[in-house]
């Protein structure tokens, strides 16, 4: 939304200047010439030509305002408000130039102040399609979704064919609307292990600050002849401040374990912008460990916190890099280092038209657990009636999987195309091109009693993983969206499907 704010910005401001009878008779070739090095992108070139134009004329509010937009569009902000505010200073009364000033605040980040000077506006009387399109949109990053919506309706009075504005309406609606979720996933491995959730949430938004919601969730679960379930409930709530860059999700829930066993879950989510293309997240959580074949019959729940920094920039390089620690209630931790780094997009964009994207990739992981819980599948009398030392003693990861100096690195690919306006197809695949593993096996030896016991040691396995996953998404009358995901994966370990569906509603009246 912000790069449609400064396209109709730039059309419109330019449109003005030049055909504005008052700004028209001094409008000089020199002028002219740097307007049309701005709309080629060449801001630099042009800001050279005014700044010469300003030594002749200093109070010419026609090179003012355009030295404003081009240190605007160059970045250089505080030039720009220095010749906005002194060509405004020499113009109070033009209101061309009042929303032009205000919509290059909403670009700085200045929304109070914009919301200020529209004001001016309305206490003149006046009544501009694109002030009041302006004030929603400074509106609604600050979280009033009510005002936000009173000004864009109020927008859409004044010019009936103000398309971004009746975008910038439904994007008020949402967050603003109660909605309704219902998903369903199936997971299978060869473990085996199976389990379906099923779930619907519900919440809304009273603002930015307060943003609650419920989910209620079932499990199903089945490894080897055993079918078990399990039930959880969660109430959260989402406080942002969009502006600031900052989000904070906050919940609480309670499990009941397929044991029957009841236990409280958690979970904190936070994540702040801390410089330009930059961000970080914090995430913990106490809540159940629903991906392993012993959570069929048994309460095994985790702590666990991931921090993650985050870079993008599309014209550079989009890249995170992430710390995963989960804790078990045994005392067994496991440790999990990984980053990725995805290219620009490969398309042209005279080819791509912002509807198809397609990405090369790195992806690395080093993961390590604390203690490989590797155990024999039978009894030690089992193992000694027909033991046989070429043939290994069959054994499992107990309770959950455990790794121990696990290393992989991943070639990744990202695809992305929109065929219609409604639709939305991805593809994401990553192919291991180097992984290795200490991969534990047991064996029959003496202790130092002499008593003959089941021994473990690890060998380092070298393999190749893969993964593969597509989102199909599909969205309707702006109310409803559909998604389905399907995800294949593949390592040493095991193999792994997974399969979800997931539709959401939105309730507003237009």
């Amino acid at each position: 939304m912000q790069r449609k704010i400064y396209l109709l910005g730039k059309a419109f401001c330019l449109f003005i200047l030049f055909s504005n009878p008052i700004s028209a008779q001094n409008q000089s070739d020199t002028l002219s010439l740097a307007r049309d090095l701005s709309q080629k992108g060449q801001f630099e070139e042009a800001i050279q030509l005014l700044t010469s134009l300003l030594h002749t004329h200093p109070n010419d509010v026609n090179v003012l305002w355009v030295l404003g937009q081009n240190h605007l569009w160059k970045g250089q902000l505080p030039l720009a408000k220095k010749f906005y505010k002194k060509a405004l200073s020499l113009t109070p009364d033009n209101d061309y130039l009042c929303i032009d000033y205000a919509r290059a605040l909403l670009e700085m980040g200045e929304v109070a102040t914009c919301v200020k000077i529209l004001g001016v506006l309305e206490h003149r009387g006046k009544v501009y399609a694109d002030a009041k399109y302006l004030k929603a949109k400074a509106l609604y990053w600050q979280g009033d979704y009510g005002n936000a919506l009173k000004a864009a309706n109020q927008a859409i009075q004044a010019n009936s064919t103000f398309q971004v504005a009746k975008d910038l309406r439904t994007d008020i609606l949402i967050p603003k609307s109660a909605w309704l979720e219902a998903s369903s996933s199936y997971f299978i491995d060869n473990q085996p292990f199976a389990i379906l959730n099923t779930s619907i949430s519900t919440g809304f938004a009273v603002n930015h600050k307060m943003a609650p919601y419920l989910r209620l969730d079932s499990y199903q679960f089945s490894a080897d002849s055993l079918s078990t379930n399990a039930q959880m409930i969660t109430i959260g709530n989402v406080f942002s401040k969009p502006l600031q860059g900052f989000s904070l999700k906050t919940a609480f829930g309670l499990a009941n374990y397929p044991n029957k066993m009841m236990d409280w879950t958690g979970e904190i989510q936070f994540s702040q912008k801390i410089a330009p293309k930059w961000d970080i997240a914090l995430f913990a959580e106490h809540k159940p460990f629903f991906t392993t074949a012993k959570s069929a019959d048994t309460m095994l729940s985790t702590n666990h916190a991931l921090a993650t920094l985050h870079y993008k920039n599309p014209k550079f390089i989009e890249a995170a890099l992430a710390y995963d620690i989960r804790q078990f209630a045994d005392k067994n931790e496991l440790y999990t280092w990984y980053g990725w780094g995805l290219s620009p997009s490969l398309i042209p964009k005279s080819v791509q038209k912002g509807r198809i994207s397609l990405q090369l990739g790195y992806a690395f992981s080093y993961a390590n657990a604390k203690t490989t819980i590797f155990e024999s599948r039978k009894t030690m009398a089992q193992i000694v009636t027909n033991y046989d030392s070429t043939i290994p003693i069959q054994g499992f990861y107990k309770l959950y999987f455990t790794p121990k100096q696990q290393v992989i690195h991943f070639a990744s690919v990202s695809f992305q195309v929109e065929p219609s306006q409604n639709w939305t197809l991805g593809f994401n695949g990553n192919y291991g091109l180097y992984a290795k593993s200490q991969n534990p096996y047991l064996y029959l030896a003496k202790d130092s009693g002499g008593t003959v016991a089941i021994a473990k040691d690890f060998l380092e396995t070298v393999y190749t993983p893969y993964d593969i996953s597509t989102v199909i998404t599909y969205q309707f009358a702006n109310k409803y969206a559909l998604k389905a995901t399907y995800t294949y994966r593949s390592t040493f370990f095991y193999q792994s499907q997974y399969l979800g569906l997931q539709f959401k509603m939105n309730f507003w009246h237009e």
